[in-house]
């Protein structure tokens, strides 16, 4: 029997599949998901996806596109369609259900309904070319449900007029009645596409669904000739590490003074996932709306890289669809610019930071106690201090700094010894400081009483003389080992880098010495790798890194500044070949700041300069303009300086503590 009484019809033209994006739907797992989420809002308890796995659906041959006769079909045991409903329902493109049944939950089983625009049933266009439905559904009769049956052909929408209205074929089981209520949509005639592999697949499409869906079982058919049969579409969730995971529940948003709670989890994957599996995963109605690394915060946050590497999570967010729908037209992710989007937005860089904190937590610990076990540091405190206060805080003091460093750092004897002696020369300083600081605030509760005073003036007493004491001895040391290498003429301009790298205040006494400044560090690297590739000659600007080799200059930040320091050994004359040399560097930082200002900006608001220490300088009247010129723009002070003059001012600066040592 077939149905003469309905004439199915679909108020769509060609034009609107483009601009509805739903070529965007350009994955299987894409618009598989689009026709499982109708049969969630049809009430389905079942949905079995039958296609070949594994498998490239059409190829192409000197240019030309070949099918190769594959099937994907989708069916379901929901309400199903007879003609009328499919003619009111399916092919009514754009019936927004909501406002026309006035509710958004499912007809029988009250689910919070995914579809919103009634342009998902059209997906399966950015796969393929040829859609047909075969749906029962309406009333029941005595012989049954009566069947709706038609085809939708890509082609024949795009031709069709805009003053006219497509009509799909009819099949041939149109009106003819069977004994259950469904929808099978076959999809045919496809594109360039593939079918992932049994894992990818099944990761793919089951991240598409939020986990837990109640009453709502996906099952997946492979349907090749020696396939994998029939499996069902498990829950996957991803393992994460100890110690990272955050309930996002416990942080509401507040839009509009408006409290939303955004349900579920986040923290870091115990391993790298692909591009489709990684990020954040978030939930609208049970239906993946995005996936996001970040939440699109801005670089150079910590731990940058892993965060972007391993974050994982589930967040259900079903209030950006409610007041107003702030999903994109194809469903594929937040629309970030509207009011939801960017409170979202921002509420997620903060649960990001909490990630990230959490994760700090445990490589802390790993990193303290492999600096302890290390350095034997508690020893070395004990030896270095009289004081056994002085000894606790300098242990408190080692824990907190320890779990700044890396595990190059922690494998870097050297380091490791310059990094224990600036704790031991820190930590007179900070009790002193926290001492005073305890008194501030007994004295302001009223607390504080006359013995306790003494005693805690006693205790920074001994802690200043301490530090004092320290940091004039290490002082006093590089001086002399300045003086020898000086008066002994020595020629290797690598010793004399080392050790202003190692002393900044040798050129500036208000330059205190740093073990480690991460600006240097990341703009050394940025600045050689672009030298290199702007001239082809490879650059080493520290110490530190060059090994063996020896430096071609060194930097230092102070201030706020970029100083580049250029040094040449005692007894050198500065020439030509060296101004050329110095002139080189200074129009490559012109060069390089030109094409990368706001990262110089960023890190040395104040800008670059050059230090220039030399014995002597043997130039003509106009080598020496050129350099005075350079010097006058880009000096630091001063310039240029020799060993002599910094030698004098250091001994001057601290006579009597030579005195003292002598």
């Amino acid at each position: 029997m077939s149905s003469a009484n309905v004439d199915y019809q679909m108020n769509i033209q060609g034009s609107i599949i483009e601009q509805l994006g739903l070529k965007q739907y350009d994955t299987v797992s894409a618009v598989v998901a689009e026709l499982v989420a109708n049969a969630w809002d049809a009430d389905a308890e079942n949905v079995t996806i039958e296609l070949p796995l594994n498998t490239y659906l059409a190829t192409r041959s000197d240019g030309e596109l070949e099918d190769k006769g594959s099937e994907i079909v989708v069916r379901d045991d929901g309400h199903g369609m007879d003609p009328e409903g499919a003619n009111e329902r399916f092919l009514n493109v754009g019936r927004k259900r909501r406002e026309v049944t006035n509710s958004d939950t499912s007809r029988q089983k009250n689910r919070p309904v995914m579809g919103r625009k009634g342009i998902g049933k059209l997906a399966p266009f950015g796969l393929c070319y040829q859609i047909e439905v075969i749906s029962s559904g309406g009333e029941e009769s005595e012989e049954g449900y009566q069947i709706s049956h038609f085809i939708l052909e890509y082609d024949d929408i795009e031709n069709t007029s805009p003053k006219e209205e497509y009509e799909p074929k009819r099949g041939d089981q149109d009106g003819d009645f069977r004994d259950f209520k469904g929808t099978e949509i076959r999809l045919t005639d496809f594109d360039y596409k593939r079918v992932p592999n049994k894992k990818q697949f099944a990761n793919m499409l089951s991240y598409r669904f939020a986990d837990g869906l109640s009453d709502f079982s996906i099952y997946i058919d492979d349907t090749r000739d020696n396939g994998i049969g029939k499996f069902d579409l498990s829950e996957t969730e991803q393992p994460l590490r100890d110690n990272t995971k955050i309930d996002v529940s416990d942080s509401p948003l507040y839009i509009d003074e408006e409290k939303y709670v955004a349900e579920g989890h986040m923290g870091l994957a115990t391993k790298s996932y692909d591009n489709e599996m990684q990020g954040v995963r978030i939930y609208v109605r049970g239906k993946l709306a995005s996936v996001t690394r970040d939440f699109n915060i801005s670089s150079g946050f910590h731990m940058e890289n892993t965060i972007r590497s391993y974050l994982v999570g589930e967040i259900h967010c079903d209030f950006l669809d409610k007041d107003m729908d702030c999903i994109q037209a194809n469903r594929q992710d937040i629309l970030w610019d509207t009011k939801y989007g960017r409170k979202l937005e921002r509420w997620g860089q903060k649960r990001v930071r909490e990630v990230a904190d959490k994760a700090r937590e445990p490589k802390r610990k790993s990193r303290k106690n492999k600096f302890f076990d290390k350095t034997d540091f508690e020893q070395k405190a004990e030896d270095e201090f009289d004081d056994e206060e002085l000894v606790e805080a300098s242990k408190e003091l080692g824990e907190t700094l320890a779990g700044t460093l890396d595990e190059d750092e922690l494998d870097d004897e050297e380091f490791l010894e310059r990094f224990v002696n600036l704790i031991l020369q820190i930590a007179p300083h900070d009790t002193v400081v926290r001492t005073f600081k305890q008194i501030r605030e007994e004295a302001q509760a009223g607390t504080l009483q006359l013995d306790e005073l003494n005693g805690l003036i006693s205790k920074t007493s001994v802690a200043e003389t301490q530090s004092l004491a320290q940091v004039a001895s290490q002082k006093v040391d590089i001086i002399q080992e300045l003086r020898e290498m000086v008066n002994q003429g020595v020629e290797d301009e690598r010793q004399f880098q080392e050790l202003v790298e190692e002393a900044t205040w040798l050129i500036n006494p208000e330059w205190q010495a740093l073990t480690k400044d991460e600006r240097i560090s990341t703009f050394r690297q940025q600045f050689e790798s672009w030298y290199e590739n702007q001239y082809e000659e490879e650059l080493t600007t520290s110490i530190t890194s060059a090994e063996t080799k020896q430096p071609d200059f060194i930097m230092v930040s102070r201030d706020n500044f970029l100083v580049v320091v250029e040094i040449k050994p005692p007894g050198h004359t500065f020439r030509s070949g060296d101004l050329d040399r110095f002139s080189n560097y200074v129009r490559a930082f012109e060069e390089f700041e030109e094409n990368h200002g706001e990262a110089i900006d960023m890190r040395f608001p104040n800008g670059i300069k050059f230090v220039l220490i030399v014995d002597e300088v043997g130039l003509d009247w106009q080598n020496e303009q050129v350099l005075k010129q350079a010097l006058d723009n880009y000096g630091y002070g001063e310039q240029p300086k020799s060993w002599q003059e910094i030698l004098q001012e250091s001994e001057a600066r601290y006579r009597d503590f030579l005195e003292v040592r002598e």
